[in-house]
């Protein structure tokens, strides 16, 4: 980062056209938006969780403060330009251009020189991201007497030896005096050092850096139930007199727009006539009753462009869908619901229909109608789909929709299994066997039309947990062995990886940008894998790629449009055949020894690596698959087939290659994780693999297969364990393991959501945001639910009984008398009831 802000004033790479820039702006610099959005994590400080009010500064915010905190910058409120100057001949900036800046060790030096034009007071920054130390003679002249003022040396560099890892971080670790305006620096390799003649130090107190880890349980999971009204009416008018819709510009709270906009408004209105900017009321049902809603404000008249910094055309209207994330990407099992009114007046065009719809399981951005991984919608004529990764996997037909009336839609999600309800009754149901997702966040969505929402819920769902704690594949370490890691594991580092592991720096879509493989040579199965890359120019090649019409390709995969084709002649029982799909791809017919035998799909709401279409139990003998573009595009990644024949006619399939050299039994490599909950989803984009899996020295999943996984999907889960410590291995037998990260789930399908805890943090929760007006209102409520506890741990049921059935009475009385809003009246009386009828 300290590399790129030197290389935007003066880098060798720019010739004769360096950019000369004075400013340099973060994309972001605080990241107040949900984690897994595009481009985040790239921040210097994380905001992603309002309910709780946690952040983390992340360490390039050091990087930021060896440049600002030693230069001078305009105050805009004075009159004068505060700015320092910069000093070109010393500042300089070389090595190879990547991903906007410089890629690591191609520099040699850079250097950015800056003076104060009043005092003569100078900085210069080194940043050194190379293996080389660097050796500088610094030569002070024309500073009106500062060539010899005493300068500070500050240094940020990684940890030596049995240190912790920020003990080097931003210290002063020396102070020069120049001689005759002569000395010398040294900067370390991979380091950052400021020199600089002001005395921050002795200014400022506190100036030093002091190391303050980050307290991760401050980072709480969003609690359920969660409901929104919109009215927000408990919050306090400002000084200038505007309530919270007002002073937030009808921002609702906890959503993150990614298409379209999403505005609460007080009353439901209509342009005037199509186009036009003038609005007039909206006659609508039941208005009193609904008072603030959420409305989606984008029409298809005034669709926005799409930013083509990546491709495509400069005003060209998206073809994508209104949606808004919210809620906590640990949800696990859950319901949402709103009620919703379709917008009737708007003329529906081509191609961009009316619907409402929700979506559960968000971890990432995407594209289409939802990120979501499981949507579900309803049209205005009645029609309802629900879909999994783009793609429909259920439909039908509500006979009699009114379309003018308010209506209440519901998604639930409890672990694989989907159910749509529409006013109450369940009208279709999916099971997703491959618990694609397994915890995420909800959104909310529509067609480009002013639809109205109202009454947004989040509910637990009764006998299954919805919390779940996340772990970074890097919060862990790389051990000798097992045994090392058994013993060493801990909170701040509760994952061991033994054997061959790569650690690798990502793009936004995986968690946190990091990921962990596992690569050995072992096949996971006794077959032929036919590639991409493993091309041939002569059609009925056995076990190639014959390739037909306009390709392209890359590392992973090649791809043709409407008419293009490839063909395999293979010979076996079994294929199954993996191409990449995306939101720009489309469909292929499938022929089979000629015959058209089905259709692959390579659409998909994100990007990955899927199997598209299979056939089993054909004749042992030589086949030809010939896929064949009709919509959009194809791909092809590679074709897994299953032959009677060995993988490997030397050795029968039994051993393996190594680094190329047949050693015949291979080292598992392993990962070994200490967690406390009833279960757990490993997610990552693992390819093919084969693991053994140990629950507390306990083999439970022997030789699981792994398909094709895309970004942050599941690879394996288990539920149902006694909600205590256990200790989990994973080896990893054949194939590519990629381990993104980790949800534990942190409660019982027994136990269910509600329990006095939660309760409590409930009410802390609802007093913090306004819903309870004061301190003494909670200690009351908090008081009797201590009581209600303490005659439950001690199975004292009927005593809990009636003093909770006080505590409802407790509820009612603050709500009448003003003392707690609805949202919190209701909440906490459903959390009451549920337990009520727990208890035997």
């Amino acid at each position: 980062m300290t590399s790129r802000i030197i290389s935007v004033y003066s880098w060798t790479g720019a010739g004769n056209r360096p950019l000369r820039a004075v400013s340099f702006d973060f994309q972001p610099s605080v990241s107040a938006f949900y984690e897994g959005s595009s481009y985040h994590p790239k921040h210097l400080i994380n905001a992603s969780d309002p309910w709780s009010g946690f952040y983390e500064i992340d360490g390039g915010i050091l990087g930021v403060r060896h440049v600002m905190n030693f230069v001078g910058y305009d105050d805009p409120t004075t009159p004068e330009n505060e700015r320092w100057m910069y000093v070109e001949g010393a500042t300089y900036s070389d090595g190879e251009f990547f991903d906007g800046g410089v890629d690591v060790d191609t520099s040699t030096h850079h250097y950015m020189t800056l003076k104060d034009p009043e005092t003569d007071d100078y900085t210069t920054v080194f940043a050194n991201n190379t293996k080389q130390t660097r050796q500088y003679k610094i030569q002070a002249k024309n500073l009106s007497g500062k060539e010899n003022a005493p300068v500070y040396v500050w240094e940020t560099r990684g940890p030596d030896e049995g240190q912790a890892y920020d003990a080097n971080w931003f210290k002063n670790i020396d102070v020069v005096t120049p001689n005759d305006g002569e000395y010398a620096i040294e900067v370390k390799p991979y380091s950052i050092v400021t020199i600089s003649t002001l005395d921050k130090k002795s200014e400022i107190e506190g100036f030093e850096y002091d190391s303050q880890p980050v307290d991760l349980s401050d980072d709480t999971i969003m609690p359920l139930p969660y409901t929104d009204d919109f009215e927000y009416d408990h919050y306090p008018v400002d000084e200038q007199g505007r309530d919270y819709v007002d002073r937030r510009g009808g921002t609702p709270r906890y959503t993150t727009d990614q298409r379209g906009a999403f505005e609460v408004v007080k009353e439901a209105t209509k342009p005037v006539s199509k186009g036009s900017a003038k609005r007039t009321k909206r006659e609508i049902p039941d208005a009193d009753a609904h008072g603030n809603m959420l409305q989606q404000k984008i029409t298809p008249d005034i669709i926005g462009a799409e930013w083509a910094v990546w491709g495509g055309e400069d005003g060209e209207k998206s073809n994508s869908n209104p949606h808004t994330i919210f809620g906590d990407f640990r949800w696990v099992n859950y319901k949402v619901s709103y009620d919703f009114l379709l917008d009737t007046y708007t003329p529906e065009e081509r191609d961009r229909p009316n619907y409402a719809l929700i979506g559960v399981r968000q971890v990432k951005t995407g594209s289409q109608d939802s990120s979501a991984t499981y949507n579900a919608r309803i049209y205005s004529d009645g029609k309802y789909e629900m879909l999994k990764l783009g793609n429909v996997v259920k439909k039908g037909t509500i006979e009699g929709f009114d379309q003018e009336v308010w209506h209440n839609l519901a998604l639930e999600a409890k672990e694989n299994v989907f159910t749509l309800y529409l006013d109450g009754e369940a009208i279709a149901s999916y099971t997703d066997k491959d618990a694609t997702v397994m915890a995420g966040r909800a959104v909310l969505g529509s067609g480009y039309y002013e639809t109205l929402f109202d009454n947004l819920k989040v509910e637990p769902i009764e006998g299954y947990a919805y919390a779940s704690h996340k772990y970074d594949n890097a919060q862990g370490k790389i051990y000798d062995s097992e045994e090392e890691a058994f013993t060493d594991l801990d909170a701040n580092h509760p994952i061991g990886y033994v054997g061959k592991w790569d650690y690798s720096q990502t793009g936004y879509a995986h968690f946190n940008r990091t990921l962990m493989t596992a690569e050995t040579d072992l096949p996971v199965w006794n077959g032929v894998t036919v590639r991409h890359s493993d091309s041939t120019t002569k059609r009925g090649t056995l076990h190639k790629v014959f390739y037909s019409g306009n390709w392209s390709s890359n590392d992973v995969n090649a791809w043709g449009s409407n008419g293009a084709s490839f063909e395999i002649t293979f010979k076996g029982t079994e294929i199954r055949l993996y191409g990449v799909t995306n939101p720009a791809n489309g469909k292929a017919d499938v022929y089979l020894d000629g015959e058209l035998v089905g259709e692959a799909n390579y659409f998909n709401n994100s990007e990955m690596i899927q199997m598209v279409w299979s056939a089993e139990n054909l004749e042992d003998e030589e086949h030809t698959l010939q896929v064949v573009a009709k919509d959009k595009y194809t791909s092809f990644n590679r074709a897994e087939i299953t032959t009677t024949d060995s993988a490997n006619n030397t050795n029968e399939g039994t051993n393996f290659a190594l680094d190329e050299r047949d050693v015949g039994n291979h080292s598992t490599s392993a990962m070994i994780f200490q967690f406390e909950g009833s279960g757990f989803n490993l997610f990552g984009a693992t390819r093919d693999a084969l693991i053994d899996v140990y629950i507390d020295d306990q083999l439970v999943d022997e030789n699981y297969r792994i398909y094709s996984k895309g970004d942050r999907q599941t690879t394996y889960h288990i539920r149902g364990l006694e909600h205590t410590k256990h200790i989990a291995k994973i080896d990893i037998k054949g194939g590519t393991f990629v381990f993104d990260g980790l949800d534990v789930i942190t409660g019982t399908t027994e136990d269910g959501a509600e329990d006095i805890a939660h309760m409590l943090a409930l009410i802390e929760r609802f007093t913090e945001e306004g819903d309870i007006v004061n301190d003494d209102v909670a200690r009351t409520l908090t008081i009797h639910l201590t009581a209600v506890g303490h005659y439950e741990k001690n199975r004292m049921t009927e005593k809990a009984k009636k003093h909770m059935k006080s505590f409802k009475r407790l509820l009612d009385y603050q709500r009448d008398h003003e003392l707690m809003s609805e949202r919190a009246h209701d909440t906490l009386q459903a959390c009451a009831d549920s337990l009520i009828q727990k208890w035997p």
